[in-house]
């Protein structure tokens, strides 16, 4: 297959941003994006924080940094301008998709690649919050579009991969989610890449690579010494991080098993009040780690990867499900994450048939580090997008890998296993509706807080009261948000 023109290119990615365009003009329908909630408050305190000039705030301390500055720099109001530019990141990350497959899989694949990632809502979902998921695909992908070039992959060159390196740094910075994704992809570049990659290449591709991406979270460290007193490479450790990987067998996807309170509410001030306590005690108090328990990491570390396969996205901030029941345009993305593992594969087992399954080395660190993180701490739509992303790449070489079959019956076999299984999985995935409504309500109801306007708050708390009156911790958040938004009760269930 030739590689597509200028102009075709050009066109299909115009495409692209019509469709994720109309997916922001649908969504502005809620309030969401005049009212960002949870981790959003934070990442909006921390551009406030740095225009203010206070780089040692405990929100930067406390979340990604990075995303902070951003904000910053791009500004939250209006509130459509930053929804904007992380659509025109979404495009950039569309085109760095196609080029990272084209460059280990061929042409075809990363057509494929792109159409899959596009096709997956998640990306697009994310796209329009105050959330730092795009920001950080985007670094993470021009890290990997320098780690496949040719003078990284093959070469190991010097300046391209400590460049790689640097950026995919700065990705963890933006989300720190990313930090086992970072030190799996070091790990990965003593792998054999090439047909002939002999072991002193791979070392020097390592340690460029581990060089590389020392260097900002280094700087970052340095910069926080300077304005704190703590070296903070990228974020504190925080309490509710080691509560994540301390549930262990006793993880059943809710959060409130992370929450510091006897009420089980988790806020996203938690971890911010943590860090704010420590630098309170300054740099000399003694600040023991938070424990690890071992033993109960390893026994729930099953069932959490259980769960990070499943074919549900599980999004404890924003809601896909409830959000899709009232932004049709999010129908418009039909691949599911089931569909995502079932076209990679497909493809990983016809690149092994091939003996090209070498070439998907550098992916393999984004596959072991989303596992390790959400093993470890709790697996989430938001902790899985890195391997979403190495799905698509990967899966991207499965129909050009059909086509070049020889054998008619295995190629029409292959094809009717895509075709019948995409079909299944999409009509799955179309017809999955909420789990919780009524939760779903006080949602939006918090976010119409957030932006002013209590008609809504009101019309959405009473929904949720009366889907589930007999929801005792539901009520309890209604009665709050009824408080806190100065909103009348709601009426009491009979």
């Amino acid at each position: 297959m030739q590689p597509l023109t200028a102009r075709t290119s050009a066109l299909l990615l115009t495409l692209v941003a019509l469709l994720k365009l109309a997916y922001l003009f649908d969504y502005s329908g809620l309030p969401f994006l005049w009212g960002p909630v949870f981790d959003s408050v934070v990442y909006r305190a921390q551009a406030e924080a740095v225009l203010a000039g206070q780089h040692g705030d405990p929100t930067l301390l406390a979340f990604s940094p990075l995303y902070g500055y951003l904000l910053a720099g791009v500004g939250v109001a209006p509130p459509i301008k930053l929804a904007l530019f992380q659509v025109a990141l979404g495009v950039l990350n569309t085109a760095l998709v196609a080029r990272i497959g084209r460059a280990l899989f061929g042409p075809a694949a990363g057509l494929c690649a792109a159409t899959l990632f596009v096709s997956y809502g998640l990306f697009t979902f994310y796209e329009s919050k105050v959330l730092s998921e795009t920001l950080g695909l985007t670094l993470l992908l021009l890290s990997l579009s320098a780690l496949t070039s040719e003078s990284t992959r093959i070469r190991a060159a010097a300046a391209p991969t400590l460049l790689a390196g640097a950026l995919l740094g700065l990705a963890i910075l933006s989300r720190a989610s990313l930090l086992f994704v970072g030190c799996a992809t070091v790990a990965s570049a003593l792998m054999p890449w090439a047909p002939a990659d002999p072991l002193n290449r791979r070392l020097q591709r390592a340690a460029w690579l581990a060089i590389g991406l020392a260097a900002p979270l280094v700087a970052h460290g340095l910069f926080t010494l300077a304005h704190t007193g703590f070296f903070v490479p990228v974020i504190f450790v925080s309490r509710t991080a080691a509560a994540a990987a301390q549930v262990g067998s006793a993880w059943r996807g809710d959060l409130s098993a992370l929450s510091p309170r006897a009420s089980g509410e988790v806020s996203a001030w938690d971890v911010v009040d943590q860090a704010r306590a420590r630098l309170a005690a300054g740099p000399d108090a003694a600040q023991p780690s938070p424990p690890l328990d071992l033993w109960g990491a390893l026994s729930g570390a099953p069932a959490k990867l259980a769960d990070t396969l499943r074919d549900v996205e599980t999004t404890f901030d924003y809601g896909f499900y409830g959000e899709r029941s009232e932004v049709p345009t999010l129908y418009a993305f039909p691949v599911s994450f089931g569909l995502l593992m079932l076209f990679a594969g497909v493809g990983a087992a016809l690149l092994a048939r091939e003996r090209a399954l070498r070439s998907a080395w550098p992916l393999a660190g984004l596959v072991l580090g989303t596992l390790a993180t959400t093993a470890l701490f709790h697996p989430s739509s938001r902790y899985r997008l890195p391997l979403a992303l190495a799905l698509a790449l990967v899966g991207g070489a499965a129909v050009p890998a059909i086509a070049r079959l020889e054998r008619v019956r295995l190629r029409s076999a292959l094809s009717t296993v895509l075709v019948v299984g995409a079909l299944a999985l999409g009509a799955r995935h179309a017809t999955r509706g909420l789990s919780a409504p009524a939760w779903w309500h006080v949602r939006v109801a918090e976010s119409a807080v957030e932006a002013g306007d209590s008609a809504l708050a009101t019309e959405r708390v009473r929904a949720a009261a009366q889907l589930a009156p007999s929801d005792s911790a539901l009520q309890r958040r209604i009665e709050a948000l009824s408080r806190r938004g100065g909103l009348p009760p709601p009426p009491r269930p009979q």
